[in-house]
């Protein structure tokens, strides 16, 4: 009985690891790599960073406002060069492709490596941080605004079925 409940386990954990373990084939994998070099993918750790950067800075200096210029210098720093070492070690990449290529076939990518080559890719891939970033903040502000209708119809709704919230 032992030996059954061991060989079960181990078959269980084997395909565990199989299933974790998500091989992408090599000519997918280097077309994906183009493709995250041209668009700019791993542009996202500066953008991750400058937003880290913020947080963590409005946060000190709401606790603290009298706090030295320095402590703002050594956060920018720091996080700037955590981000971009561990970037650069190429981890980050080897995650992102495998989600890639659940999403993309080869020929996909090869299609869309002829786009981001054209005039309009190039330029889709220049503007593409601005949009979002002006998406995001329109959808922040459009968010904020909801807020306090959202807020009247849930208490008015929660008042009619009878429930109170304090």
């Amino acid at each position: 009985m032992k030996r059954v409940l061991v060989l079960l386990l181990c078959v269980g954990l084997s395909h565990n690891v199989k299933a974790q373990v998500d091989p992408v084939d090599p000519g997918l994998r280097a077309a994906i790599a183009e493709l995250i070099d041209i668009t700019g993918v791993l542009e996202i750790g500066e953008q991750f960073s400058d937003l880290i950067i913020l947080q963590m800075s409005d946060s000190l200096r709401q606790q603290q406002p009298d706090r030295p210029e320095i402590t703002f210098e050594i956060i920018r720093e720091e996080v700037n060069a955590t981000i971009s070492g561990e970037i650069e070690t190429g981890k980050f990449e080897a995650q992102i492709i495998p989600i890639y290529a659940k999403y993309f076939t080869f020929e996909e990518v090869l299609q869309l490596l002829a786009f981001y080559q054209t005039p309009l890719g190039r330029k889709t891939v220049e503007i593409m941080p601005l949009l979002s970033q002006e998406s995001m903040q329109v959808g922040q502000a459009w968010g904020i605004g909801l807020g306090p209708i959202i807020g009247q119809r849930v208490s008015i709704r929660l008042a009619d079925a009878g429930i109170t919230i304090e």
